[in-house]
């Protein structure tokens, strides 16, 4: 009996205790502008600011954010129209990793 409650003790101990994985680190990164849009507002979530900046520069560079499932998938977020999510689940670790922000057209 006393081995028992000892065993659900620390099973329970276990499971009440974050797990370094389970935290989201999350930044506030700098605008990017390319092309004839500007990303103000970038919050990047376990990831660099410097890579989330990157893959902003680069794609908006051609005019369009990617939607491949097995990558990169971009999308709306929050409210219709004016914030987005770039979001991968392509990782060793296994959290998600991507970026938000709010995408505007330049004159």
């Amino acid at each position: 009996m006393r081995r028992t409650l000892g065993a659900i003790a620390a099973v329970g101990t276990l499971l009440v205790l974050p797990s370094a994985a389970d935290a989201q680190v999350q930044r506030n990164c700098k605008s990017v502008t390319a092309g004839r849009w500007s990303a103000t507002s970038v919050s990047a979530f376990n990831m660099g600011c410097r890579s989330a900046r990157a893959k902003l520069r680069r794609w908006l560079g051609r005019g369009r954010l990617p939607h491949n499932r097995d990558g990169w998938h971009c999308g709306l977020s929050g409210v219709p129209g004016k914030n987005r999510q770039c979001i991968t689940f392509a990782t060793k670790t296994g959290d998600p990793v991507g970026f938000n922000f709010l995408l505007r057209r330049r004159r």
